[in-house]
């Protein structure tokens, strides 16, 4: 410091020549803010102090050869700030007390992105993604102290990936492994401990027939030549002879007695009676016995549970003993007392090989108050709620949160004026392509947070004909919708809501959109409305209360 710098009585240095600090050298002091440059012990800092802490922006270049760009408060970095090492970018953030804290990107040492999410105290904690050296994903998920817990999908070099719970940083529990074979996108499931399989030998063989089944082809054709074919002549014989008095002893006689009369739309014929049904559904089944329904908090199913499966009547639901035929799609007609039930919560949820469900239009719903997690980690493909009417139905949280398959749902026509919150209605629903909320109705919603969060696949969103007066919360509601290109809010009402906080974040593909209908006046948070929307070059925001907006664009590069 001999040549470039003159330490003065105060311990403050002038220092000459040197390009890499930002701010001119002056003695003005503004607002309580000083602007000097000073040595310390372990470095020099230039930027702004008050009452002798370094406070406001400032840089630090270290003795280690470590620079830091940012804020500070108390003499600690705090706040957003860069952090610098060997001359390349190690860290890009938020810090607290000197420490990485809040949302952040950290680096290798090649200056390659390595970590982009959430910190606690240094470590990795919260929501993340893991990259390698060329910027390709490794994993998508949760991390506790710098370690993967929690869900996250791992992906493989060849384009797999797999799907699941960690524990301190190891698989653990029930996977999904998707992979492409040719044949579109397929998945098994597998089982680890402490990141080891624990599938059984016959688990995977069938795991291995399913995803090379093309080389199984002239082994099942064998087989269906030397043994299916004669047993299933055999069985078309005995049915198409099977004699209408004798139905008690050939239960598989599908021959209806004359009296029968048809039923119309919305009924279904039940022990010579139309009946109304309250549920549709297709399922694919692959084994001999399938669990077909879930009584989580609803007692006594058995005893007033009914189903017609293939149009045949007469099967009362036993849920560990009904057995279908193997390997085959079945209509399956759902009856039950309304008076009994008040609640669908959970009815479905971790059912495997739902295709298809529609809610029947001419049932009465009006006991409903609670759907809760029905259809949660399910197969389901689509749903239909068209010209269905819920008076007092409350809540649909999490209804169809990780329904990792689905990829339509129709709410033409919907009703539920006494609907408080739909949060997280189709979180992680990667698959979700096709929303229609024409004409939905639910004058009391007040929570639709996190509605869409990680729905990669939904390109185009239309809430024209979506109807609520007093809408509170929207919160994360597209968050990580990487494919997002379009949203009409054109009919939404926002006069009541009070967050808007990080309503688009990595909504990386998102270009403009048009929120020129928006009332912000009761907005209190916005932060981090747009942040790392990469792509978004218009906004029109000319009806904004923009008080509150602490990092609503941070990098929106474009």
């Amino acid at each position: 410091m001999q040549e470039n710098s003159n330490i003065t009585e105060e311990n403050e240095i002038e220092i000459n020549n040197c390009d890499s600090l930002i701010y001119p050298i002056t003695d003005s002091i503004i607002n309580d803010l000083q602007y000097i440059i000073k040595e310390e012990e372990n470095g020099i800092y230039e930027g702004e102090m008050k009452s002798g802490e370094k406070y406001g922006y400032g840089i630090f270049i270290y003795k280690n050869g470590e620079k830091y760009f940012g804020e500070w408060d108390k003499n600690q970095r705090n706040g957003k700030g860069i952090l610098y090492k060997n001359g390349k970018i190690n860290y890009e953030g938020y810090f607290s007390d000197d420490k990485k804290h809040g949302r952040g990107i950290l680096y290798d040492e090649n200056g390659h992105k390595n970590y982009e999410g959430d910190f606690i105290n240094d470590k990795k904690h919260g929501k993340g993604i893991l990259y390698n050296e060329n910027g390709r994903i490794l994993y998508d998920g949760e991390f506790i102290n710098d370690e993967k817990h929690g869900r996250g999908v791992f992906y493989e070099s060849n384009g797999d990936y797999l799907k699941g719970n960690w524990k301190n940083d190891k698989k653990n529990g029930d996977f999904y492994y998707f992979y492409h074979n040719g044949d579109g996108d397929n998945f098994i499931k597998q089982k680890y401990l402490n990141d080891k399989r624990t599938d059984t030998c016959w688990k995977n063989l069938r795991n291995h027939i399913l995803r090379h089944k093309y080389r199984f082809i002239c082994l099942l054709i064998l087989i269906i030549i030397a043994i299916i074919i004669p047993v299933v002549l055999l069985l078309i014989y005995f049915l198409v002879n099977c004699e209408i008095g004798d139905r008690d002893k050939c239960l598989t006689c599908k021959k209806m007695t004359k009296s029968c009369a048809s039923c119309n739309d919305g009924y279904e014929l039940y022990k010579g009676k139309c009946i109304t049904y309250q549920f549709m559904v297709k399922y694919f089944f692959s084994r001999g016995l399938n669990k077909i329904i879930t009584y989580y908090n609803i007692k006594n199913y058995d005893s007033f549970i009914k189903i017609k499966l293939n149009g045949e009547e007469g099967h009362d639901l036993s849920f560990d003993s009904l057995k279908f035929p193997k390997w085959g799609e079945h209509t399956i007609y759902f009856y039950f007392d309304k008076e009994k039930i008040d609640s669908f919560s959970y009815m479905f949820s971790n059912i495997e090989n739902i295709m298809e469900f529609s809610f029947n239009p001419k049932c009465d719903f009006s006991r409903i108050v609670n759907m809760d997690y029905m259809f949660l980690n399910t197969s389901l493909l689509t749903i239909n709620f068209v010209n269905i009417s819920f008076p007092n139905l409350v809540s649909m949280k999490s209804m169809f949160s990780n329904s990792y398959h689905l990829e339509s749902v129709y709410f033409k026509n919907f009703t539920a004026q006494k609907l408080y919150s739909i949060t997280e209605l189709f979180k992680n629903c990667t698959y979700l392509q096709i929303v229609d909320f024409d004409n939905f109705s639910a004058k009391g919603l007040s929570d639709i947070s996190y509605i869409f969060e990680d729905c990669n696949s939904l390109v185009s969103i239309d809430f024209t004909g979506f109807y609520s007066d007093n809408l509170e919360t929207m919160e994360r509601m597209f968050y990580g919708c990487n494919s997002l290109l379009f949203v009409n809010f054109s009919s939404l009402t926002t006069k009541n809501v009070k967050t808007m906080r990080d309503l688009f974040e990595f909504c990386r593909v998102l270009s403009s959109v048009d929120l020129s209908k928006f009332d912000t006046s009761n907005v209190i948070n916005m932060d981090s409305m747009f942040y790392y929307c990469e792509k978004l070059t218009y906004l029109n925001l000319s009806h904004f209360n923009t008080n509150n907006m602490d990092s609503m664009f941070y990098s929106c590069e474009s």
